[in-house]
């Protein structure tokens, strides 16, 4: 369970593009994290010229969708261990 707490940490410590174009891949479209740190900063330092980057932050609330069904599964399905 640590890899997901503690890893997610580290990882958010450097920017996602020293990971190379996989992590940035899986940052993106799996996890969106890098929709909500990495490409509004790409626009905000000027690496980037389209406004489109700063409002793919937006584009994250595509993910909690899923995310919210997958926790109510989870809430549904959830048996405490009795003490």
């Amino acid at each position: 369970m640590n890899v997901f707490t503690d890893g997610g940490r580290e990882l958010g410590k450097y920017p996602i593009g020293i990971y190379g174009k996989k992590m940035l891949l899986f940052t993106t479209f799996v996890i969106p994290y890098a929709l909500v740190q990495y490409y509004p900063l790409l626009y905000i330092l000027d690496r980037q010229t389209s406004v489109f980057y700063m409002f793919l932050p937006l584009a994250a609330c595509w993910f909690f969708i899923p995310a919210l069904l997958l926790w109510k599964f989870g809430v549904r399905c959830y048996q405490s261990s009795g003490s």
